[in-house]
């Protein structure tokens, strides 16, 4: 694939469509886009590591992180992790109003976003809340996740992008939903025709590749090795 640039798309978006927009808020529009990218469709995933404290449910995650995926907990280090479920806080307490007291080995985990000062910082929870800590290492939960950064210049933009225009896209109807009303809707079909191929690119499977879809009686085998 062709790379490019944080700096050619921003060039591309001024010299191409909006040319009365400044190099600085180009910059801005540029970097809502990417970031918008960045969780969208799964880009710059990596894997990210809580070590477990006994009788604490929630834990702080940088506010780099804009999604986490999955989530396993590492009973040791032979051990290939037990997936984690996925789940809200909503769907527990609507389960059990009392899930908070429930404690164990976690077996779900979800995100919160909790008060810290005047503004809030991101939490992956887990339940039931767990009882061991790690000592020193193990048990933990590794999660894989995607993170933001913010770029500019000539930094390269990821390679699984086909080409910058779902970016390019995205800032034109960032701008005219504040600026452009008339070609708002306009440049919305845009991005999302160009972001839908592109998450086709990123994350479809290989080329004549059968998706198999696996045994409940070996998912549960494994689950319970």
């Amino acid at each position: 694939m062709a790379t490019f640039t944080a700096q050619s798309v921003i060039d591309e978006f001024r010299g191409t469509y909006y040319p009365e927009v400044s190099a600085t808020a180009s910059a801005g529009l540029f970097n809502k886009a990417y970031k918008r990218h960045v969780r969208e469709l799964g880009l710059r995933t990596t894997t990210g590591y809580v070590s477990l404290a006994a009788d604490t449910r929630a834990y702080a995650l940088s506010e780099e992180v804009l999604r986490v995926y999955e989530c396993y907990l590492d009973l040791s280090s032979t051990n290939d992790g037990i997936p984690l479920i996925p789940t809200t806080r909503n769907f527990l307490h609507g389960e059990n109003p009392f899930f908070l007291s429930d404690t164990g080995s976690p077996t779900h985990f979800y995100i919160e976003d909790t008060l810290s000062g005047d503004t809030s910082v991101p939490k992956i929870c887990f339940y039931p809340t767990p009882t061991t800590a790690s000592d020193p290492t193990y048990p933990r939960v590794r999660w894989e996740g995607s993170l933001h950064a913010a770029v500019s210049g000539s930094q390269v933009m990821p390679s699984a992008l086909f080409d910058q225009l779902s970016l390019v896209y995205m800032m034109c109807y960032l701008w005219a939903v504040g600026n452009d009303a008339a070609k708002m809707q306009y440049w919305e079909r845009l991005y999302r025709e160009e972001l839908q191929r592109e998450d086709a690119n990123v994350n479809a499977k290989p080329e004549g590749m059968q998706i198999v879809q696996l045994s409940p009686v070996n998912y549960l085998a494994r689950r319970n090795r």
